[in-house]
C-alpha cells in the first residue's frame, strides 16, 4: 500500500469493564473509520452507574494500550449508557498510516453477547417478531454489518412503527450515522437535527450536535460547524463531547 494510506482491518480491539465495576458491561462495539479517525461506538450497561473502560489496540503482532494512544471521547472512567463513541486519530500514532486491515473484538466477562440496547441476542430478531425490541435490534445487526442503505431503511421503519419509545432517539441518531458513514453529509446533517428537535430531552442531544459539525467539516463549511461545535462547548461543557468538539476547534 502506499504511503499515507489508512486501513483498519487487522487491529484487535478490546472494551473491559473493570473487576471492581464488572456489573457493567461493554456491548455492541462497532468500528468504522472517517477521514484519518478510527470511531469506536458501544453501549455501556449494568446496574453500576460507571466503569472503568480500557482500550487495547494489537497492530502486526504488537499491543498498545490507551495511555500509547491519542484516544478522544468515551474512554477510562465512563458513565454507564447507550451510544458511547471513542476516536483515533490515526495519523498522530502512525504518520505513514497502516497498511493493514482491522479486525476487533470485545470482551464483556465472558458472558454471550447480547445486544445492549434491547438484552436480546441478535439472531432472536430475525424470527419474525414485531415488538420494539425485535425491531430494533435487527436494524442495529443491519448497520453493524455495514449495510448503512439498509439499516436507514430499517431504523426509518421503526421510528415509524415506534416514534416515542426509549429507543427512538438511538434509532433517529443511527439513521443519521448511515448517511454520515454513507459519505452523504447533506442528509445527515438533516437527521442528526431530527434528534435534537424531536428528542430534546434524550442522551444523543449531544452527539447529534456533534456529528452535525463534523459534518459541516466534511462539507467544507466552517463557517457553520464552528456554530455547532461551540454550541456543543456551550451547553455540554463536561462531557466529552465538548472536549472533542473543543479539539477540533481549537487544537487542545
Amino acid at each position: 500500500m502506499g504511503k499515507g494510506h489508512i486501513y483498519l482491518m487487522t487491529a484487535v480491539f478490546l472494551l473491559t469493564s473493570a473487576t471492581m465495576l464488572h456489573a457493567a458491561e461493554v456491548k455492541n462495539v462497532v468500528a468504522t473509520q472517517v477521514g484519518n479517525r478510527g470511531q469506536f461506538t458501544y453501549d455501556l450497561l449494568g446496574d453500576e452507574p460507571e466503569a472503568e473502560v480500557e482500550v487495547t489496540l494489537t497492530i502486526q503482532g504488537r499491543e498498545y494500550k490507551a495511555v500509547d494512544l491519542h484516544l478522544e471521547g468515551d474512554v477510562g472512567k465512563v458513565r454507564a449508557g447507550r451510544g458511547k463513541v471513542i476516536w483515533w486519530n490515526i495519523l498522530q500514532d502512525f504518520p505513514r498510516g497502516l497498511d493493514a486491515g482491522v479486525k476487533w473484538r470485545v470482551e464483556a466477562g465472558g458472558k454471550e453477547f447480547k445486544d445492549a440496547a434491547t438484552g436480546i441476542s441478535p439472531k432472536d430478531a430475525i424470527k419474525g417478531k414485531t415488538d420494539k425490541e425485535s425491531v430494533y435490534a435487527a436494524a442495529y445487526e443491519t448497520f453493524k454489518e455495514g449495510k448503512y442503505d439498509k439499516a436507514q431503511g430499517e431504523f426509518q421503519s421503526f421510528l415509524n412503527q415506534f416514534p416515542n419509545t426509549e429507543y427512538s432517539d438511538n434509532a433517529q441518531f443511527w439513521i443519521g450515522e448511515c448517511y454520515f458513514l454513507g459519505k452523504k453529509y447533506e442528509k445527515a446533517i438533516l437527521e442528526y437535527e431530527k434528534v435534537v428537535k424531536n428528542y430534546p430531552q434524550g442522551d444523543k442531544v449531544s452527539y447529534a450536535l456533534l456529528k452535525q459539525g463534523f459534518s459541516f467539516l466534511e462539507l467544507g463549511d466552517k463557517s457553520s460547524a464552528k456554530i455547532i461545535l461551540q454550541q456543543v462547548i456551550k451547553d455540554y461543557p463536561n462531557t466529552n463531547q465538548a472536549s472533542i468538539a473543543r479539539v477540533k476547534l481549537y487544537g487542545n
